[in-house]
């Protein structure tokens, strides 16, 4: 197979000849075929996504050559080189690099719109790379409302938007959690093996290497081998994701019946797999009991997980109560008046919390009771209040505030409010010599009833 990258004897250096110098590439000579998934792979600075940014024209290096489809790409202007990657290479970053202020549509249409293509056109070529990765129903959000996996696909989408032959991933799985990265990886694979693109990769991820065809591995700005892996590349070595069904932990009241959740594992590969639950719950005995969730999927992999059960009393022997004001003994807590809405929790003898109160709008001048609940119980709960909050003030004018020499000052003074006794008075305190630079600071005090 003919190569669509040819690399020879590279150098790369940052802030040469100065004190800071760091030679990033060292002589750097390899071959890429066309439709070859490839991986620079190797620690933090290693010198990896240097190598991306050389072969796209990001960095420029000072020695050596870089042709892709025997076009050198060396002696390209900047605005060659970015013509260049308009149409030649789709670059997928691992911060993503979406226009903030663009919606989804709008980020993949751009890089149609710097070649020529008619807004209309554009748009209507977005949809369809949208709809290809699953992403259509959100063609009307801006990024910040999408999370980290979803900017991800519109970032690869954005990459495909002029069809390129080669797409260059920087790190694409960096910000993902597991499963968004096995959806990523899924994707990759399909541009390569369906689409017949070049795909090169950067990742210092072991795991992730499962569909790649080549590897190089470096260390030191230098390629320190390099492998060719099995051309039937869909090793399966991410094990299943598993889901328990039901809280955890969950709680049990002694001596009534325990129905286990269960629990739900899917692969990447294999789809849903196999779930094997061990342990037991003896609801005649108070205390904690642990189940067990394994699955192994058809490659072996294995995953587990845990589930906490306490079988607690059926009456409720509360030892103690938290919320806004900390620990506090369980009969006769304190609310803070000026508050609408706080939240305590009751904790049972056995260090569980088995409930939540939260008080909202209630009569902040009287004594309360209120009801905690957990499952089939109850408890009441005397509650006081008292003004414990101190007033609010705000000052009038600018702080800090600015006044020129010799010229007269005037003091603006602040407002103080409570939420309970009102405006309160203001006491002032400090001076100002406007003859003498410098600063001076003046203090507000306020005491509500």
């Amino acid at each position: 197979m003919s190569q669509i990258i040819k690399i020879e004897k590279v150098n790369l250096w940052y802030d040469k000849g100065k004190p800071t110098e760091v030679h990033a590439l060292k002589d750097i000579s390899i071959g890429i075929e066309k439709g070859d998934y490839v991986a620079f792979f190797g620690p933090s600075g290693c010198g990896k996504t240097t190598m991306l940014y050389a072969i796209s024209g990001i960095d420029r290096f000072q020695e050596g050559k870089v042709l892709i489809n025997n076009r050198d790409i060396s002696g390209l202007s900047n605005q060659e080189l970015a013509i260049f990657r308009q149409t030649g290479i789709g670059i997928v970053f691992q911060q993503f690099n979406l226009v903030p202020s663009l919606n989804v549509l709008k980020n993949v249409a751009l890089p149609m719109l710097f070649v020529g293509i008619t807004s209309e056109k554009a748009e209507i070529e977005a949809r369809k790379l949208l709809e290809r990765l699953d992403m259509l129903q959100y063609a009307d959000r801006l990024p910040f409302e999408l999370s980290g996996g979803q900017q991800q696909r519109i970032g690869i989408a954005r990459a495909l938007a002029n069809n390129p032959p080669i797409i260059i991933a920087d790190e694409p799985l960096g910000n993902l959690d597991s499963k968004n990265a096995q959806m990523v990886l899924e994707f990759l694979k399909e541009l390569n093996e369906k689409d017949g693109r070049t795909v090169i990769m950067v990742t210092h991820e072991s795991w992730s290497l499962r569909d790649v065809k080549t590897i190089f591995y470096m260390k030191d700005g230098v390629i320190i081998d390099t492998e060719k892996t099995k051309m039937n590349p869909s090793s399966d070595v991410i094990p299943p994701v598993i889901t328990l069904t039901g809280p955890n932990p969950m709680m049990v009241v002694k001596n009534t019946k325990y129905i286990e959740q269960g629990a739900i594992a899917l692969d990447a590969l294999d789809g849903i797999c196999t779930v094997t639950i061990s342990g037991s719950v003896d609801t005649s005995t108070l205390g904690s009991y642990i189940i067990t969730y394994t699955s192994i999927d058809k490659a072996g992999n294995v995953a587990t997980d845990t589930r906490t059960v306490k079988v607690v009393l059926t009456t409720f022997d509360i030892v103690a109560t938290s919320g806004p004001h900390g620990t506090v003994a369980p009969f006769g807590i304190t609310l803070a008046k000026y508050k609408s809405s706080q939240t305590y929790n009751i904790t049972q003898d056995d260090g569980f919390k088995v409930a939540t109160l939260t008080v909202d709008g209630v009569n902040l001048e009287v004594a309360n009771t209120f009801t905690f609940l957990s499952i089939d119980r109850s408890h009441t709960i005397t509650a006081t209040f008292s003004d414990i909050t101190p007033p609010v003030i705000t000052l009038n004018g600018a702080d800090p505030m600015s006044v020129t020499k010799d010229s007269m000052y005037d003091e603006l003074g602040a407002v103080a409010l409570d939420a309970l006794d009102g405006k309160c008075e203001v006491t002032i305190s400090g001076s100002v010599d406007t003859s003498v630079l410098g600063s001076y600071t003046i203090t507000y005090t306020s005491i509500d009833k």
